[in-house]
């Protein structure tokens, strides 16, 4: 069975959904390197020994990853990017632009009007179905406040199947339900959170200081080139 890590980032005028999707002893071994990558900054910089991999903090250098230096921060984002990309089956990247999609829905006058945050999770689960092949998934996501109509959405999808002729499905090999975990308790979660924030900052783009921008190129180029990314693309 493959476990999918799914979590969102969503600024500058597209939300994006990503998922880290791993084999069983996969999700081990990620988690214990990114737990020794953590470990190794609290033991050199002084961050504390709980902290989060939160991709904004740590790009920022706030919060747990205050007393780090840009140096040490793109060092250690680009550890991270290193350990899920070595130990991930996939990473599943699905954005969307909120202003297109409102455009084109106006446009073409839509029956129903769907969220930005529908349409990347009905894409992101679509080609997690096509990742799994012959393999049964369970669909792991970071708490939301609208984690009960996610599960609906998802229900329906079982039941009636995703919406639209394109790359229908109904998600026969992602089993039961979506479940939701806090991320400060999963470092999964939050190696899917790197690649969210990642992938919205490429599509985003207009990076305003030039440091932060040859950074994102460099950290964008090591993963595209990995061969394991999947799925990439924004809609509309």
């Amino acid at each position: 069975m493959l476990l999918c890590y799914a979590d969102e980032s969503d600024e500058g005028g597209y939300f994006v959904f990503s998922g880290v999707v791993l084999r069983g002893k996969g999700v081990l071994r990620l988690t214990r390197d990114l737990d020794r990558i953590v470990a190794d900054a609290a033991r050199k910089l002084g961050v504390p020994r709980s902290a989060e991999i939160h991709a904004y903090d740590l790009f920022h250098m706030k919060n747990d990853w205050a007393a780090i230096t840009p140096t040490d921060s793109i060092k250690i984002f680009r550890k991270v990017l290193d350990a899920v990309l070595s130990r991930s089956e996939r990473v599943v990247l699905r954005g969307v632009s909120r202003e297109s999609l409102r455009r084109r829905q106006a446009r073409e006058s839509y029956p129903e009007v769907y969220s930005a945050e529908r349409v990347a999770l009905t894409q992101l689960l679509q080609r997690v179905e096509h990742v799994a092949r012959k393999r049964t998934t369970l669909v792991i996501a970071d708490e939301r406040h609208d984690s009960a109509e996610m599960r609906d959405l998802f229900s329906d999808f079982k039941l009636i199947g995703t919406p639209g002729a394109y790359m229908r499905t109904d998600l026969q090999r992602v089993i039961d339900t979506i479940h939701f975990a806090p991320s400060h308790r999963s470092r999964a979660l939050q190696a899917a959170d790197v690649f969210a924030f990642l992938y919205r900052r490429r599509l985003a783009g207009g990076e305003t200081d030039p440091r932060a921008d040859t950074a994102m190129r460099a950290l964008w180029k090591r993963a595209e080139t990995s061969q394991k990314l999947y799925g990439l693309g924004s809609w509309p």
